[in-house]
């Protein structure tokens, strides 16, 4: 057992029972620059520790760590984590298993994601459930709840799930009429009802521009203290940038794309690697995000860009 304070550098002497040794399956890789965020722990460790709790659904916008907090938080932990992604053509059988060839051209069963954690005592984490067709995450129903068990149909098999079995979930919000992701489905009241909600929020300005400061020193820029300022830019844009966007905003010219804390990151190093060109700053953010943009969506972005920065480089550090 380890306290909260010592596994994610949180005020709080509460317990969480760790593994000695990273899982044979499962395992996460510990990711030594992340930053636990203390509302996303607080969350977290209520739904890990209050008793009868076994579904949590974390939702929040593209790249605001929802995938990354899960899985650092199992990493922390030592604890083995099963983790798939929704897709329109993803079946039942995707989750709890199904009989496959063998090669002597009969056929074995094979558990699932879903299955697997569930006979371990794991936790299993499913991307973006909401990009699902709606009666496959209904099929989640009979196990989401603590006390119900996997009745495997076509083996007759009932499974008892171990006590520490956890399923975590990720969606993108809906947004005003539904328009922010495309191909995103709305839950089935019944699947709602049966998860623990969890709200993600991008970080804190301060916590968003140490993680592009960082970004910014592991390609090799100059010291946290001279690319603060740079880095303090490159937040506000992004801020404006998602107060501007659809579903966030009423107005006529809402932009159709946002600024996640992942793009930020991917256009500090970016801009490091272009540091010799004039219009780096520029180009570095059509690499992370706005090639792939709508075209009056990324020029909008370019000119909020262009009111923040000087054409000042960024150089390398060095003696």
């Amino acid at each position: 057992m380890r306290t909260l304070a010592e596994l994610f550098g949180v005020a709080s002497a509460k317990e969480v029972m760790t593994l000695t040794d990273p899982p044979a399956q499962g395992a996460v890789r510990r990711d030594p620059e992340y930053v636990f965020r203390a509302d996303l722990v607080r969350d977290l460790a209520m739904f890990w520790l209050l008793p009868g709790e076994r579904s949590a659904m974390l939702v929040g916008e593209k790249g605001a760590g929802k995938t990354t907090g899960v899985e650092q938080w199992h990493a922390a932990l030592n604890w083995p984590l099963y983790m798939m992604t929704g897709h329109k053509k993803l079946r039942p059988d995707d989750l709890f298993g199904q009989y496959l060839p063998n090669d002597c051209g009969g056929l074995d069963w094979h558990d699932g994601p879903v299955t697997r954690a569930a006979r371990i005592g794991a936790s299993v984490l499913i991307n973006e459930i909401n990009a699902a067709d709606p009666g496959v995450t209904i099929a989640l129903n009979d196990i989401a709840q603590m006390g119900s068990r996997i009745t495997i149909a076509q083996t007759g098999e009932i499974i008892e799930p171990a006590a520490t079995f956890r399923i975590f979930a990720t969606m993108n919000p809906p947004g005003r009429g539904g328009v922010n992701y495309h191909g995103r489905q709305p839950l089935d009241a019944s699947t709602r009802e049966r998860f623990m909600w969890v709200q993600v929020e991008y970080p804190s300005r301060d916590d968003e521009i140490a993680i592009v400061q960082r970004a910014f020193a592991s390609v090799g820029a100059v010291s946290p203290t001279a690319t603060r300022p740079w880095a303090e830019r490159m937040v506000d844009v992004a801020a404006e940038v998602r107060a501007s966007a659809i579903g966030s905003s009423d107005a006529s010219d809402a932009i159709p794309e946002t600024l996640s804390t992942r793009v930020l990151v991917r256009w500090a190093r970016y801009w490091v690697a272009l540091m010799n060109r004039t219009d780096a700053v520029h180009l570095a953010l059509r690499r992370a995000l706005t090639t792939g943009s709508d075209p009056d969506a990324a020029a909008a972005i370019h000119a909020l860009v262009s009111a923040k920065f000087p054409t000042s480089p960024i150089h390398r550090a060095g003696p």
